[in-house]
């Protein structure tokens, strides 16, 4: 179950306010845009989003570990990534409005906060440091994953040869 808290999170750990997602933008202001986004718990198995859902939010895991799958034609389910503590997923929907790409599902009781497009883009558009650290992070990520799936491509088509 999810459960969203009307309250921002109380105490932002330390590790997450150190969290390389948020380089570049000066500390005294990470605390500050960490405590503005919504918070939310969640119970181990819990279903965030599932693929092929509309969801316009970027997630990060403030405690717990998150894994995102996605379906084959066959119906197996396949692990593409995993997030734990101090990380973030679902960028994309921030970024690029469009359907989850994957289903995301707590592993563990976990703690997250949420990031909107519109609260991304108003924070973008203001400039402010902790959403351009947030857009170099996602942009990392994004890239990382694009040279694993060209990798499985590659290996793929070296096993079918």
């Amino acid at each position: 179950m999810l459960r969203f808290s009307a309250d921002s999170i109380e105490c932002v750990p330390e590790a997450l306010l150190a969290s390389s997602m948020l380089d570049g933008a000066p500390l005294e202001l990470r605390e500050q845009f960490l405590k503005s986004l919504r918070f939310c718990s969640a119970e181990a198995d819990t279903v965030l989003y599932g693929e092929g859902e509309p969801d316009d939010s970027l997630w990060i895991v403030v405690q717990g570990k998150v894994t995102l799958t996605r379906q084959t034609a066959s119906g197996e389910s396949v692990e593409l990534d995993r997030a734990d503590a101090n990380d973030l997923f679902g960028e994309l929907a921030v970024i690029s409005p469009a359907t989850r790409a994957a289903t995301a599902t707590t592993r563990e009781p976990t703690d997250l906060l949420t990031l909107t497009r519109e609260q991304f883009r108003r924070l973008i558009d203001a400039r402010e440091p902790c959403a351009e650290a947030l857009l170099r992070y996602a942009t990392r990520r994004i890239c990382r994953r694009l040279r694993q799936v060209d990798e499985r491509i590659e290996l793929a088509h070296e096993v079918a040869e």
